[in-house]
């Protein structure tokens, strides 16, 4: 990034989404999923599926995404990777036309 230039969307959510770091588990599920909702909100979920169902398409941006995410907050990271990769995985999967976006 060149000096003057606005960081891009993962950056300034990595920013925002510091790691959910609670000994009580209902606070840190809760955190987890306010985390959750920022990321979804900038569209970096959107990495990790195909143009004709709304993503990005850019395989490589979803696993760095992962790996970043595993360094800030594991439980984080598990639950991005269950909710977008196993998840959204399964309905591309077993039912692709429910999740073809509509423009």
């Amino acid at each position: 990034m060149a000096r003057g230039e606005e960081p891009d969307a993962g950056l300034a959510v990595a920013r925002t989404v510091p790691p959910a770091l609670h000994a009580n588990t209902v606070l840190a599920r809760a955190k987890v999923a306010e985390q959750m909702t920022l990321i979804a909100a900038a569209g970096i979920s959107d990495e990790g599926f195909r143009k004709e169902h709304g993503g990005t398409g850019d395989v490589g941006a979803a696993v760095t995404m992962i790996e970043m995410l595993a360094m800030s907050d594991l439980s984080l990271m598990v639950k991005a990777g269950v909710q977008w990769g196993l998840f959204g995985g399964a309905v591309r999967t077993w039912a692709p036309n429910a999740i073809t976006r509509r423009t």
